[in-house]
C-alpha cells in the first residue's frame, strides 16, 4: 500500500532505496564497498549520497533495529562526522577506538543473518521497489 500517492518523496529517499539491494548484497557477500561500486550500482553521481546514505543510517537502521548498513561504504580520504556510520561516536572517540567500533559494526553487519527478510520488508513497508 502506497501511503505517498500525490505527494513526491523528497529526492534522497528513492535514491536510499535504490542503494539497500546492493548495500544488503554486499553484507550477504561479507566486503565493504566503496562511493564509486554504489555509484555504478544505481547509475548515479557518488557526489549526491550523503543525504541517502544519513537516511539509511539514521532512519532505516536506526527504526528497524538493523546493523548499521551504512558502514559498509569506504569513503576515499576516511569518514568525517557527517558521513560517518556513527557521527555521535565518531566525535566522542578517539581515532583508534572509533576504527575498533567501525571493524566491529562491519562484522555486525556481515554477520547479521536475515539481511533479505529486512530488505523485502523495507521495500514493502516503504512501497519502494
Amino acid at each position: 500500500m502506497n501511503h505517498n500517492r500525490g505527494m513526491a518523496l523528497p529526492p534522497h529517499i528513492p535514491v536510499a532505496f535504490k542503494m539497500l539491494p546492493h548495500l544488503v548484497e554486499c553484507a550477504k557477500a561479507g566486503h565493504r564497498t566503496t562511493y564509486e561500486e554504489l555509484g555504478k550500482a544505481v547509475e548515479m553521481e557518488s557526489r549526491m549520497f550523503s543525504r541517502p546514505l544519513a537516511f539509511i543510517r539514521d532512519f532505516l537502521c536506526e527504526q528497524h533495529n538493523l546493523p548499521p548498513l551504512t558502514v559498509l561504504v569506504q569513503k576515499k580520504g576516511g569518514d568525517t562526522a557527517s558521513s560517518s556510520f556513527a557521527p555521535a561516536q565518531f566525535a566522542a572517540l578517539t581515532s583508534k577506538d572509533y576504527h575498533a567500533l567501525t571493524e566491529q559494526m562491519v562484522q555486525k553487519v556481515y554477520d547479521y543473518p536475515r539481511w533479505d527478510q529486512a530488505l523485502s520488508g523495507l521495500q514493502q513497508t516503504y512501497g519502494a521497489n
